[in-house]
């Protein structure tokens, strides 16, 4: 990882997603495979989990794992390719999603995670606009701009 990247665990394939139907221990064994499957490709285990607006310590049979927020309408993959989305939707949809965490974190705090791959977001006609949320977002005060590892940790000493 030669820009000192992060990566998050949240699944193998779009194709074959956490249901319902699975049996908890089918649940286990695919959070499992995708751990193994971040940690294969990037040679380091992921601590994080995507799932939900506010960490929580999940419970593995072994080791640590904590969730963070992701959601199908923060992650470009998703919302480009599977919601039919313009970039001016998504630009609006990322603006007024923060607004609302905003608003609703404001004494408990949010996550807001963009899931965001370069050959999608990265394209000169996407690209300004994820500068325009960014600028939109870092206009709130007092918002953290923080790595998962970061806001792990934070939680591992706030949590109760």
């Amino acid at each position: 990882m030669k820009r000192d990247g992060e990566f998050i665990a949240h699944g193998l394939s779009r194709r074959r997603i956490i249901h319902i139907g699975m049996s908890e221990d089918e649940e286990r064994a695919y959070i499992r495979a995708s751990i193994e499957a971040v940690e294969k490709a990037t040679g380091k285990r992921p601590i994080g989990w995507g799932n939900d607006e506010q960490p929580y310590k999940m419970t593995p049979k072994t080791g640590e794992l904590y969730s963070l927020g992701v959601n199908a309408y923060l992650d470009d993959n998703y919302i480009h390719l599977h919601g039919r989305r313009t970039i001016n939707e998504v630009n609006l949809l990322w603006r007024e999603w923060f607004d609302g965490l905003y608003a609703d974190g404001a004494t408990t705090g949010r996550l807001m995670v963009l899931h965001l791959h370069p050959w999608i977001m990265g394209q000169p006609w996407r690209i300004r606009h994820l500068d325009e949320v960014l600028g939109h977002i870092n206009a709130y005060q007092s918002v953290w701009k923080a790595t998962g590892a970061e806001i792990i940790d934070w939680f591992k000493t706030h949590a109760g």
